[in-house]
């Protein structure tokens, strides 16, 4: 990575209050270029080569940091483990019930204006929408 590339990191993570580990600013990078949706089996299935000394507690650790400091969100949408995801602008998520691979789906900023209205006064930190069918690449498969 560049060097200007690691600046930008460090200040995300400073503009967030955290403290600047070089563990922190592995797995945000790793975030950053791998906007799939990752789960803590795959950051660290991916890390860990690089990076041998790297546990999955730190991984989770670090996660929790992240979550705790609005950089990222955790999302329920596997069975098995709990997703990650860095994009924070209004989305929702298309994940396909054959190849289970998750997709954003961009969403115009004032969808949610309306929802304001209707909250009686609850405080909303996280809005997840969740679409589930079949990928374009599934729905080929099945022709065939």
């Amino acid at each position: 990575m560049l060097d200007s590339g690691i600046e930008n990191l460090k200040n995300i993570l400073k503009q967030h209050s955290i403290k600047l580990t070089h563990t922190r600013i592995i797995i945000l990078k790793y975030l950053l270029e791998n906007r799939y949706h990752p789960s803590v089996k795959e950051i660290y299935k991916d890390l860990s080569k690089k990076y041998p000394s790297l546990s999955k507690t730190t991984i989770y650790n670090t996660l929790k940091t992240f979550i705790k400091k609005n950089i990222i969100v955790e999302l329920p949408l596997n069975n098995e483990e709990m997703l990650y995801d860095i994009n924070l602008t209004p989305h929702a998520h298309f994940r396909c019930l054959k190849c289970k691979k998750i997709y954003d789906i961009s969403i115009d900023k004032n969808y949610f204006a309306n929802f304001e209205n209707k909250l009686n006064g609850n405080k909303v930190y996280n809005t997840l929408i969740i679409i589930q069918g079949l990928c374009k690449d599934c729905q080929k498969k099945l022709r065939k």
